[in-house]
């Protein structure tokens, strides 16, 4: 499938463009995960000739429009569209709603939103029909982003070692409230003995999450926030919370900046995540098992 190669080297390209902006200047071209989502659609349309209309046409004149919406109306579309254009549009669409919802939650950029979008419809397909393609890609994104963040957060909390005596006092000052999460944890790894299942495992990594959780927080206020004075401000710069520019991670603009009275204003320092969707696809191209790594643990 050389145009399926084609998009998924053209994707790669791209987001591997992209992360460098990300990682020098933190500001991201659209043009990048743009072409590859046109890109993208284009290819695996090439991919997919010739259309087959008439297929879909016949099923819905048989079963009508609403059957479109089961299974074996899905599998009527991909026949005919091509497989290799449907995984593109139906990933690229999943995709994008995820990352774009995300965004306007205020949980990541607008760049790494478009990125998933890329990937989406740049590199669902690896040659046969299966939702393992895609499903490998969606948890490869979440292995390589876990390992990345914590890898960030890491050198982040040695540039500032108060973090650690902090999280000791977090843990202190809610013990109470860690003690009840250890309790029901212990009862779910009775639960988990007596269905036969690898209680240890999971309670391991249950604790760790817990403990996890909280130092995760304390470098996110000590590490990624700071106050600065309102004329070092830069276009770019990302209001923290509270600051009236909305929950979104979106730069100031200069008129932005020159609206705000305040001597100090507190900004919030992003992870370049960009980098994470280059190693995910990477992983997906090379070794593809995500789910099934994941699977395989459980």
């Amino acid at each position: 499938m050389v145009f399926v190669f084609l998009s998924h080297a053209l994707t790669f390209s791209m987001l591997f463009v992209a992360s460098l902006f990300d990682l020098d200047t933190t500001d991201v071209p659209d043009v990048f995960c743009a072409t590859a989502v046109i890109g993208g659609i284009m290819l695996h349309f090439l991919a997919s000739r010739p259309l087959q209309p008439e297929i879909i046409l016949s099923y819905i004149s048989v079963n009508g429009v609403t059957a479109m919406a089961s299974i074996q109306g899905l599998a009527t579309v991909a026949a005919g569209i091509g497989e290799p254009l449907f995984y593109s549009l139906v990933t690229g669409l999943i995709f994008s709603v995820l990352g774009w919802t995300a965004y306007f939650r205020g949980m990541w950029g607008g760049a790494d939103a478009f990125a998933l979008s890329a990937l989406g419809f740049g590199a669902p397909y690896a040659g046969t029909a299966s939702i393992l393609g895609p499903l490998n890609l969606f948890v490869n994104i979440a292995i390589a982003g876990f390992i990345y963040v914590m890898g960030f957060t890491i050198y982040k909390s040695i540039q500032n070692p108060e973090v650690y005596s902090k999280t000791l006092e977090t843990l202190k000052e809610e013990k109470e409230r860690i003690g009840l999460e250890l309790a029901a944890l212990g009862v779910f790894a009775v639960f988990l003995h007596f269905q036969q299942m690898p209680a240890l495992v999971f309670t391991g990594i249950f604790i760790f999450m817990v403990l996890l959780s909280r130092f995760l927080e304390v470098v996110q206020d000590e590490a990624f926030y700071r106050t600065v004075s309102s004329e070092k401000l830069e276009a770019g710069d990302v209001a923290a919370p509270g600051q009236g520019f909305g929950e979104k991670i979106v730069g100031l603009t200069e008129e932005d900046i020159e609206e705000i009275d305040e001597e100090e204003f507190e900004i919030r320092e992003g992870v370049p995540f960009m980098p994470v969707f280059v190693l995910a696809l990477l992983l997906t191209d090379l070794f593809g098992a995500g789910f099934l790594f994941i699977a395989g643990i459980f």
